[in-house]
């Protein structure tokens, strides 16, 4: 009677050993919860079966969370999202992003537009990996790779690549999506083809312009994700990372702006390290038609406040009156003018900027003595602070936002609670004796 429960035993232990064969990476799905997080779900499923290949929640309320998810490697998923109470997140949102931090799905800040369901239509979804093809950040039309201001003669611009071939037919496909389902759109875009930009440009075809939809066109005022790759030789890639965009039926009559915030642009300023005094810059999102851009700098909860107003999207950090000063941390938002500085559209975000003078301007070594070296170590709560001299410090994700901020005596150990924070990797900055320096550390 006991021999038929031998295969079933057998397969018990057969597929764990299997499944653990199967390569994966690390993703990670990223959901800001409203207030009522315990109605809020997930799950990628396996493109070709409709298995649950990985799920999570529901959550605590308001709260923001980041799950590492291992998905096998060389096959094509699917992301839906739930929420039982039928009104999406609202306030909050979800991304999806590779082990790399390119986000693949992005819905941030886009919780109130859906109901019970968010996922893309037509059961389409994402890769393991992604290609390699993105958009052109470098532009000043697509300066954040989030643009929410686009109008419909605009243009959205992929990064050329040197092995397409136009005069083989080659191309870029643009992909614009709804990740609530609504929308979805693939346009090609081969050889040498007019769309309102130069066509002596070879690469033309790198150009999609919103206006030139005849069917089936971009809605207006909705959140999208636009993602491209190439065909070359006949054959199309997979498509790389999203950006999010939106395009507005007419442009708004005062816009505001902020600093590129980024992780992936080359001209990235939120979080960073400048040195004072010299050549480095501060980079905002370039908006349509602004005439002005008037940078605020504002440190000590306010006992400092600097304005410098620029004719362009970019600031070079030298100036004689009320200059910046070495190891301080200050504060910066943007605010654009579009009839030459005559009104001003309201500042945008705030992003945290260290001013470092040291010759590298990057963190300084540690000291030699072990035990006097700065330390983290995490708690229930949030941390634990070591260091070894007087100083303040700041605690900020990665994004750059500030968690937490306060002043060390020196003494030792000092906690700093984070509830809330989510878990990943963090910078602790700290300024003392020795001048600015950083630490990263991991929540778990």
């Amino acid at each position: 009677m006991r021999r038929p429960l031998l295969p079933a035993l057998a397969a018990l232990v057969v597929v764990p050993a299997l499944r653990a064969q199967t390569p994966c990476t690390d993703w990670r799905m990223i959901v800001d919860a409203d207030g009522a997080g315990h109605e809020i779900t997930w799950e990628v499923l396996d493109a070709a079966s409709g298995l649950p290949v990985a799920s999570g929640g529901p959550y605590m309320n308001n709260s923001s969370n980041v799950q590492l998810v291992c998905l096998p490697l060389n096959a094509a998923y699917r992301l839906v999202v739930h929420d039982s109470g039928g009104d999406g997140i609202c306030p909050g949102g979800y991304a999806l992003e590779d082990p790399s931090g390119e986000r693949v799905i992005d819905n941030m800040g886009n919780g109130c537009t859906y109901g019970a369901l968010s996922a893309l239509s037509n059961n389409l979804g994402f890769t393991n990996p992604i290609g390699p093809d993105r958009m052109l950040n470098s532009e000043p039309q697509s300066a954040s790779c989030s643009r929410l201001n686009y109008l419909s003669n605009d243009f959205f611009i992929a990064t050329p690549n040197p092995a397409v071939n136009a005069a083989n037919g080659d191309g870029y496909q643009f992909w614009i999506f709804d990740p609530n389902g609504t929308y979805s759109r693939r346009v090609l875009q081969s050889g040498v083809v007019y769309n309102g930009w130069a066509d002596a440009d070879p690469n033309d075809a790198c150009y999609l312009r919103f206006a030139w939809f005849q069917t089936n066109p971009v809605p207006f005022n909705v959140l999208l994700n636009i993602a491209v790759r190439t065909r070359i030789n006949g054959v199309f890639g997979e498509f790389g990372p999203v950006c999010q965009a939106m395009v507005l039926p007419a442009a708004p009559a005062c816009q505001s702006t902020r600093l590129v915030d980024h992780p992936q642009h080359p001209d990235l300023s939120c979080g960073v390290t400048r040195s004072f005094g010299g050549t480095d810059q501060l980079h905002a999102i370039s908006l349509a038609g602004a005439t002005d851009y008037r940078f605020r700098f504002v440190t000590d909860g306010g006992g400092f406040v600097r304005q410098i107003v620029s004719g362009g999207a970019t600031i070079t950090l030298n100036w004689t009156t009320l200059p910046l000063s070495d190891g301080a941390y200050y504060d910066v938002s943007v605010q654009p003018s579009f009839d030459g500085g005559a009104t001003w559209c309201p500042f945008g975000p705030v992003c945290t900027v260290l001013i470092d003078n040291s010759p590298a301007a990057a963190p300084r070594a540690l000291p030699a003595n072990a035990a006097e070296a700065p330390r983290v170590r995490t708690t229930a709560d949030g941390v634990e602070l070591f260091l070894s001299a007087a100083c303040s410090w700041r605690v900020l994700d990665v994004q750059g936002r500030v968690l937490a901020t306060g002043r060390s005596d020196g003494g030792g150990w000092q906690e700093i609670a984070l509830r809330g924070a989510a878990p990943g990797v963090h910078l602790l900055q700290f300024a003392g004796p020795d001048g600015p320096q950083s630490l990263r550390f991991l929540l778990p």
